[in-house]
């Protein structure tokens, strides 16, 4: 009973002491469920939805106006249906999932519309560059001849940006944030047959996150 007693004291002051939210520094760790798409621009290819999820640190400076650096593990994709015209004019279909493992690295500006000791409203943008650490590709095809996983990986580059905006909360040492990301350029550079010139592969996704404040300074 006085261990119990002497972890809950413990806690207590570990947890008071890390609890404002209006600190000038604060480090954490954050985790996240996402939701990823594959947008393009080609009206013969429906792009469905892939669960995925984030894990990574954070860094916090400033108050009112503060910037968050951020170094996450990421998967993310998308499922992409392509409408295919065969030799005889019969309509085709082919399925590719994409899964993308990345180290992402966004630097966010963000402004509290209230702050307190304990509580913070938030809103946040920013650029992110994304590293692929894997990626693959799982493909079902109707075609004759279709093309094979060593061709298509070879069409999905290493790095790519991004962009991200969201609000936060902050109550305690806890923070919850809702974000959207876009693509600022192509990750995917395979190209089928469609009315543009130049067509477009650019992951959006929809972010859910739970993070926690280790420490803070000032």
């Amino acid at each position: 009973m006085i261990k119990v007693k002497i972890l809950i004291a413990l806690f207590v002051l570990f947890t008071g002491g890390m609890a404002k939210s209006q600190s000038l520094l604060n480090v954490g760790i954050r985790g996240a469920y996402t939701t990823s798409t594959i947008e393009t621009n080609i009206p013969t290819i429906v792009s469905k939805t892939m669960q995925g999820h984030q894990l990574g640190v954070f860094v916090r400076l400033g108050k009112k106006w503060h910037i968050q650096p951020e170094v996450l593990i990421a998967a993310k994709g998308g499922k992409l249906e392509i409408q295919l015209a065969g030799e005889d004019g019969k309509q085709l279909t082919a399925i590719q999932n994409i899964h993308l493992r990345t180290l992402e690295v966004p630097l966010l500006l963000g402004y509290s519309l209230i702050h307190s000791e304990h509580f913070n409203l938030r809103l946040q943008a920013g650029p992110s560059y994304n590293s692929i650490i894997h990626k693959d590709i799982y493909i079902s095809s109707q075609e004759v001849k279709p093309p094979t996983q060593e061709e298509l990986l070879q069409q999905i580059d290493n790095e790519y940006y991004n962009f991200k905006v969201g609000a936060g909360v902050d109550i305690s040492f806890f923070t919850l944030d809702v974000r959207y990301e876009f693509g600022i350029d192509n990750f995917y550079n395979t190209h089928f047959k469609s009315a543009y010139e130049v067509n477009s592969y650019q992951n959006s996704v929809f972010i859910m996150s739970l993070g926690i404040k280790l420490f803070s300074i000032l």
